[in-house]
């Protein structure tokens, strides 16, 4: 079925719809179908474009519609991340991988890569079954309220603790508390540290991660209900020395189930508002 592109601009610009929409249909236009004229190479080429649409026009946009360029993006990157789709070595690809990471480090789709093409080294380059990329981390990646949040910001909460270390810097802590331990860690990695010690009942080790601010209500957050309703957690950084890590669930939208505010004290992350 032909699309009539200049019917459809015609009809959105004269029901009053901003031009991000219309930039949106101009850009369909010009995309070529891959499985029919186009080659995967030059998908890379349509997520950026893709990119500068958010960047510019993001905040404008509907839930519904991001939710629909958020699968359009995941099913460019699918294509893309294995080399067109086809289960074979990777090894001729690989260098178009690498050239994308060169070419694009402040990419949001940086994150996405650069995770793939970890994967595809460890398998040395031979095709898995393992997808790309997560659907959910691109829809939270469009939503205004997450701005700044990169593919590798976010974390998929299908295991406790969700982060692997989290055990043996918890012994490591709990045996000698030297701050020398938290130096280093990341805001997820002490969110991560903080939740293991609270749910061991180890007072004295979830306190020492707090700062010096009030924690409001931290006694009450039942975290594995927390877990339960999430599917994952996102970090924030407003400023080089505060983070905010998100819990999120998925109810027909993104919900937040949870929120932890963190600063950074003397070099070591520290908790500073749960709610």
């Amino acid at each position: 079925m032909q699309i009539d592109y200049q019917y459809l601009k015609e009809k959105t610009s004269e029901a009053g719809f901003h031009k991000g929409y219309i930039e949106y249909i101009r850009f369909s236009e010009n995309v070529k179908d891959f499985y029919t004229d186009g080659h995967w190479k030059n998908i890379d080429t349509d997520l950026l474009a893709l990119e500068g649409l958010i960047i510019k026009y993001g905040e404008i946009y509907s839930n519904e519609f991001r939710k629909l360029l958020a699968q359009e993006i995941s099913s460019y990157l699918s294509i893309y991340l294995t080399g067109g789709n086809e289960p074979k070595p990777l090894m001729e690809e690989k260098e178009e991988f690498y050239q994308f990471l060169h070419n694009n480090p402040n990419s949001i789709f940086y994150g996405a890569v650069e995770e793939a093409i970890k994967d595809w080294e460890a398998n040395e380059w031979q095709y898995t079954s393992q997808d790309y990329p997560n659907y959910n981390r691109i829809e939270v990646m469009l939503d205004p309220r997450f701005q700044n949040v990169g593919y590798s910001d976010i974390y998929d909460l299908n295991k406790w603790p969700f982060i692997d270390n989290t055990t043996e810097v918890y012994k490591e802590y709990a045996s000698s508390f030297d701050r020398a331990v938290l130096q280093g860690l990341s805001p997820i990695e002490l969110t991560s540290l903080y939740i293991y010690s609270y749910q061991k009942k180890d007072k004295a080790v979830f306190t020492s991660i707090n700062s010096e601010y009030t924690i409001k209500n931290s006694e009450k957050m039942d975290w594995w209900d927390i877990k339960d309703k999430s599917n994952l957690v996102a970090v924030q950084y407003p400023t080089k020395e505060s983070a905010t890590i998100y819990f999120l669930g998925w109810h027909e939208d993104i919900q937040i189930i949870a929120t932890m505010d963190m600063v950074k004290v003397n070099g070591v992350w520290k908790i500073s508002g749960i709610e």
